[in-house]
């Protein structure tokens, strides 16, 4: 544990610069429609808009086991959404070492076919794990029989962004690398 930490002692943060969503339109042309988008324009300092976006759920996932609710570590900042970690030195927000920020849409937002743009900045180092998710919207199977599409994860100093389809086929039935997931 106390190695883990030391890893995490630079600051972890993931800019969001903006999210868009697309769905296949009805249309006769063929094209997409935009259903979702939002460039994070709201005030500095402010949360993400409640009406799309809440924290996700702390549990007990590597990545998922420090999230906090609390407006130091998500935030609206110059026009983007930052995620980051910091030490948690008083304890006294949340019963963690650390504190992680942490968005998602659940329950505000989802859609079935179509395509999703992200553009997001984020340092390369020890204990840094940023990701853009698609998750199922509940109800749904279990992980990882529900799916998830990984758009984009980093690890730590890794020169690699991974590209990842976990399902049952993937994990449960070991084709991992079938399609290749990393680049």
């Amino acid at each position: 544990m106390k190695t883990f930490l030391r890893m995490l002692l630079p600051l972890l943060t993931l800019v969001f610069f903006a999210l868009t969503a697309y769905a296949q339109s009805v249309t006769d042309d063929d094209g997409f429609e935009l259903i979702f988008a939002d460039e994070f324009d709201l005030p500095d300092g402010s949360r993400p808009d409640p009406s799309r976006w809440q924290s996700c759920p702390r549990e007990g996932a590597t990545w998922s086991r420090w999230i906090s609710d609390t407006l130091a570590v998500a935030y609206i900042q110059d026009g983007s959404l930052v995620c980051r970690a910091i030490l948690d030195l008083s304890k006294t927000t949340a019963p963690a070492t650390m504190l992680t920020g942490a968005v998602e849409t659940r329950d505000h937002f989802s859609f079935t076919y179509g395509k999703v743009e992200v553009r997001l900045r984020t340092d390369q180092h020890a204990g840094n794990f940023p990701a853009a998710w698609m998750m199922p919207q509940p109800p749904c199977k279990g992980w990882p029989r529900g799916g998830e599409i990984d758009i984009f994860e980093t690890i730590d100093t890794q020169d690699t962004s991974y590209h990842t389809v976990h399902s049952h086929w993937t994990y449960n039935l070991g084709h991992r690398n079938e399609p290749r997931h990393s680049f």
